[in-house]
């Protein structure tokens, strides 16, 4: 047994194991101070433009959350259950159909019935149920987010105008 096959997974798993998530955190803490330092030159700047401006009231109208928050907006959020629902539908749809037709296209030349189709069929009605489900959510959410997004479109438009000034 030489020393290489010591060396080796030791190596791995010291990469892979404490540096790896040590700059993933390091990352990511960067992003996110330099997220915050950015929003707080923003206000800073409105208050050079404006020093009158209730600070409270401006940072509700820039939506600013913590750091984890979510920085997108309702419609957006919206917007992105619609993609992902009809991505998802589209491909179990055709994946469903394709798997069932190659099966029975399978049974009639050869006489029986091939797992892979069977597989490839049901995989496609998973993601079929997938992408109704997004999309379900998206249309529920659109009728019931209604009153917040126009709150929402208020917002920016106020800030949006505070800017100007």
């Amino acid at each position: 047994m030489g020393i290489e096959n010591i060396i080796i997974p030791c190596t791995l798993f010291v990469v892979c194991g404490c540096v790896t998530p040590v700059m993933i955190v390091n990352n990511l803490t960067k992003r996110k101070m330099h997220r915050i330092d950015k929003q707080n030159e923003l206000l800073l700047s409105a208050l050079d433009k404006n020093p009158n401006v209730d600070v409270e009231k401006l940072i509700k109208q820039m939506n600013v959350r913590g750091a984890s928050g979510n920085k997108k907006l309702i419609k957006e959020r919206l917007l992105s259950r619609l993609l992902w629902g009809s991505m998802f539908g589209m491909a179990g749809l055709g994946m469903a159909i394709a798997g069932f037709y190659m099966n029975h296209e399978n049974k009639e030349m050869y006489g029986n019935f091939k797992d892979d189709f069977w597989i490839m069929g049901v995989w496609g009605l998973v993601f079929l149920g997938i992408g109704l489900g997004f999309l379900a959510n998206f249309f529920i959410g659109k009728r019931m987010l209604a009153k917040e997004m126009e709150a929402e479109a208020q917002n920016l438009e106020a800030y949006g105008k505070f800017l100007e000034k």
